[in-house]
Order: structure tokens, then sequence, then C-alpha cells
């Protein structure tokens, strides 16, 4: 997910502007002038140049575990593509991948004749490094949007990516989660919870 994100998306309403404007129960609303987003409480990130992030790096930093600092370091380079990220804390020491999710977003025109089924094989011919493995509509709110499960590699571990696709005006919007393959179905449902939540400003 994190060092290999298709810059790609997909077609929603152009009205949208949040799916839910109610806080989740018991989760932390994250928010950037642009992308507002639930979380459970483990979660800590943030803008990408805002000290949040810059918490999660040194964390990512100090554990002193090498595919770690190379995570830190992708995403410190990583840091003018995406307006978000964030990971689960609890991950970042125990697991071989830390779970997280990054929102990034594209200026595009897309005809009106493009669906979001012809966006995700954009995707998947782009990126052969992703096996997508369900690519299907979601209902998110009230909105119709586009979720991906693709399967991957990243610092020498499988992973499996929740990427989620919407659009408001021109701009094009990817949430996308990751976790290690053995815990994706576990944390689906609240990927799926989360991505709920999004607001666009």
């Amino acid at each position: 997910m994190l060092l290999a994100i298709a810059f790609f998306a997909g077609w929603v309403p152009t009205a949208l502007e949040s799916i839910s404007r109610e806080p989740t129960p018991g989760w932390k609303r994250f928010k950037t002038p642009d992308v507002s987003l639930d979380l459970p409480t483990s979660y800590s990130g943030g803008e990408t140049n805002g000290a949040d992030l810059d918490e999660v790096v040194s964390t990512l930093r100090g554990i002193g575990d090498e595919d770690k600092s190379s995570l830190a370091d992708a995403i410190q380079a990583g840091r003018t593509q995406f307006a978000f990220w964030a990971f689960d804390l609890d991950s970042l020491s125990s697991a071989s991948f830390p779970t997280g999710v990054s929102i990034s977003s594209t200026a595009m025109v897309l005809d009106s004749n493009v669906g979001l089924a012809d966006v995700a094989n954009l995707i998947a011919q782009a990126s052969p490094q992703f096996d997508v493995k369900d690519s299907e509509p979601v209902q998110l709110g009230s909105f119709q949007g586009h979720r991906l499960k693709i399967a991957t590699r990243s610092l020498g571990v499988d992973i499996e990516q929740a990427m989620y696709l919407v659009r408001k005006g021109n701009t094009v919007w990817k949430i996308t989660f990751a976790t290690p393959a053995s815990e994706f179905e576990t944390r689906l449902t609240t990927f799926d919870q989360s991505v709920q939540s999004l607001a666009l400003n």
C-alpha cells in the first residue's frame, strides 16, 4: 500500500461533502484542511506535514527495525503525494507490517461514460504488482463508491489493501487501508466502518 499505491480512482456523484457527519462513538476524528476520517483510538497520524505524523515517523525509527525505518523513509519521501496518513500504533512494533491508512487525491476530468469498473481495470493494468481479488461498487452512506481488495507485497511482507474510490468535482480521492494479509479479513469490518465517516472539504 504505502510504498506502491496506484494513482487512479473512480467516479461517484460530485455533490459529495460528507458520508457521515456524526463522530463514530468511541472513535476519534482526524481532520486536515481537506479531509476528515474517524478511526479507532489506537490510530495516530494526520496531515502529512503535521506534527502528529512526525511523531509516527519518530516512533517507527525508534523501533530499531530496518523495515520500519524503511517505511519511515517512504513516508518522509511521499509527504507531498498524500493528504493524510495514519497508523494503528498497536501494530507498529508487533506486526511485520503496520496497519495503516492513506488518503490521496488526483485532479482529473473523467468522461461521463467512464464508470468505476473501467477505472478499476485501469488500476489492475497499470499496477502489475497488484493482484486485484475483488472489485465492486459499495454504498458509502447515501453515495455510490467503489472498493477494491488488493493483494501485494511491501517490505517483503504479504499485505492486503482495501482501496475505496470517490470523487468530488474534478478531484478523485483514494482512501487505502493496508494490513498484513493474515489480518485483512479480521480488520475489513473496521475499514468499511471508518470510510463511512469520510468528509471532503
